[in-house]
């Protein structure tokens, strides 16, 4: 049927469609190689400007944790009130780093990362307190309370260590699993394009082929 239509037409529209044909099938595999490109630079984009920064900003949620725990504890054994005053700091770090990853995550619609982050801070806001508590009733010379806080103070500050850390290995896992993804997309992208190439050069053969027949039959018939 399409090598009647060929032939119905004349030689000019024959070579015509023949090209049209021919930028027709490579355009829509350099079309399809576009999206899929665009589409793995997207997933790679989020990993670098997403979580990488998170992954970051989590390290230093155990470094302020850790911080604040030496910090009272220091002042609860010199008595210096000046080390609740750099806990407080630590506090206000840990803070600001806990409001920049949930934003992250707001802006992800992850709404369940913003509460596992809205629990460590207030666990951390409660621990914190505890070691205050404990700090001043040493520097008090109440050694009694101070060493009855200080065991709750050292097993929350643990478990806290743990919390965050449970959630800086999630996040750890997220980037792995993303960066498998993009590993497979790239994968079945390669070989979709080669098949769409494969695909397009199949049928730029077969239009050329019925091109050709279109017109050397007919001039093949006139030197008879």
């Amino acid at each position: 049927m399409l090598h009647d239509t060929m032939r119905r037409l004349r030689v000019g529209p024959r070579l015509t469609l023949g090209f049209i044909v021919l930028i027709i099938g490579f355009l829509i595999p350099a079309i399809f190689t576009f999206i899929q490109t665009k589409s793995i630079s997207k997933n790679t984009a989020r990993i670098v400007d997403v979580h990488l920064p998170i992954i970051a900003r989590t390290s230093g949620l155990a470094l302020n944790v850790s911080q604040t725990q030496q910090w009272l504890t220091d002042a609860s054994v010199t008595g210096d009130r000046e080390g609740i005053q750099f806990a407080r700091e630590e506090a206000r770090l840990l803070h600001e780093r806990i409001d920049s990853i949930s934003d992250y995550y707001q802006k992800m619609g992850d709404q369940a990362a913003v509460d596992e982050l809205k629990q460590l801070r207030a666990k951390y806001d409660a621990t914190s307190e505890l070691g205050i508590r404990m700090a001043n009733a040493y520097i008090d010379g109440d050694r009694n309370l101070g060493n009855l806080l200080m065991e709750s103070f050292d097993a929350d500050c643990a478990s806290l260590l743990s919390a965050v850390e449970n959630f800086r290995k999630h996040q750890h896992e997220l980037i792995l699993n993303n960066g498998r993804s993009i590993i497979s997309a790239n994968e079945k992208s390669s070989m979709a394009i080669v098949i769409a190439f494969a695909a397009g050069l199949g049928i730029c053969i077969l239009i050329a082929y019925l091109v050709s027949r279109s017109i050397t039959q007919p001039l093949g018939a006139m030197t008879r």
